[in-house]
This record gives C-alpha cells, structure tokens and sequence, in this order.
C-alpha cells in the first residue's frame, strides 16, 4: 500500500490508474481508495493498494512527479495506516472498504455520510501569493500559528515544470479562523511579504 498526497482536488480513480500505469494493481480502481476531508468532500490524499509489497515499493520511483499541475508525494504505507485515515474521514465511524458512489463523481472512500456539503457550506479558503519558492508546508502552519487547519488543508502550488508558482491555498477549520489568518496579510514569511486573499473553495479546486 502507498499513500498519495497532494493530488488535484478533481482527480479520479482512473487519473491515478494512469499515473501508475506500469505497476501491478490487482484489483484496479477498487485498489484506488480516495479520502474525503472537510464537508466530506476529496482532500487531494488518496492509498493504492498493489499487488505485492515489491511493486509498492516500485511505486515509490513515482514520489514528486506530477498530475496535473501538482507534483504529488508518494509515502509507503500499511493497512492500519490506511483504515485510520478513512475513519478519520469517516468522522471515526469504522472504515468499510465500500465505495460510496456520488452521482457527480467516482466513488469516494471515507467522508460522513449526511454530513454538511454542498449548498450553504461556508467556504474558509485563504489563498496565499508572493511566498518563497522554498517554502514547506510546515512553515506555512507555523505562519498561521494559532489557527486551525485539517490535516492536508495545505495545498502548494506548482506550474507544468514542477516548479513552485510562490502560490499556496489553505482551508481553515472555520470561517473564523479564516478570519483570523486575514490579519496576516502583508506579513513577511524569509523576506518576502505575502499576500492573503479570501477565495472559495471552487475557486481552489480550479487553481
């Protein structure tokens, strides 16, 4: 098994089928299990289940390249490792290796059932521009110390070349951490003063 992060927000089973292409995955999109994160909607992680514990670890030549505009980080993993993270998505309720099918996408693994999504969900979106080109994930929570972010809610941004844009999208926990985090605008982050600006989470899927 592998863990993938910081997929595309749209991508799909079969996208990731691709990106494999090559590998032995058994049992094909079924072996393709993407989590859902805030508003049970995909928070760009996903776990590949592979044939044998060789072709996982050949799969890990794949760690930085790209789909999409995104480069994407491949980590082995394990099978409790991926059961914790779709209960986690599943708001702790015990993961059932089922696909539930949504009618406007393929089938999502992990996520609330019922829980709050689609119209009337408050977005809690920053969009971050003018970072430096080195910048990690984890000096982007430290910038927003304090503030909640989910687990992934940092997204980085990078161009065709797998060069960093010096953009990034956050999602906050709640609109008023959202709210909080506006007051960093214009604040330094290694010498650079770094833009914020309130955008929607459509607009972060699309970027």
């Amino acid at each position: 098994i592998v863990r993938l992060r910081g997929l595309p927000f749209n991508v799909t089973q079969d996208a990731i089928m691709q990106f494999f292409q090559g590998y032995h995955i058994p049992n094909g999109a079924m072996a393709v299990h993407l989590v859902l994160g805030t508003n049970s909607r995909p928070n760009g992680e996903a776990f590949v289940e592979f044939g044998s514990e060789e072709a996982a670890d050949a799969a890990l030549a794949k760690d930085r390249a790209s789909i999409g505009t995104r480069y994407v980080e491949v980590f082995r993993s394990n099978l409790e490792q991926m059961h914790q993270a779709l209960s986690r998505a599943n708001n702790g309720m015990p993961y059932a290796p089922y696909p539930t099918f949504s009618p406007m996408g393929p089938p999502m693994y992990g996520g609330a059932m019922g829980a709050p999504g689609g119209m009337g969900v408050v977005d809690s979106v920053v969009k971050m521009r003018g970072l430096p080109y080195k910048v990690t994930r984890n000096d982007i929570l430290e910038f927003f110390a304090g503030l909640s972010v989910p687990l992934n809610g940092v997204h980085l941004m990078f161009n065709e070349r797998e060069q960093p844009t010096g953009e990034a999208y956050v999602e906050f926990s709640s609109p008023e951490d959202r709210e909080r985090a506006m007051s960093k605008d214009r604040q330094h982050m290694g010498g650079r003063y770094v833009e914020l600006f309130r955008v929607s989470r459509a607009e972060m899927i699309q970027a």
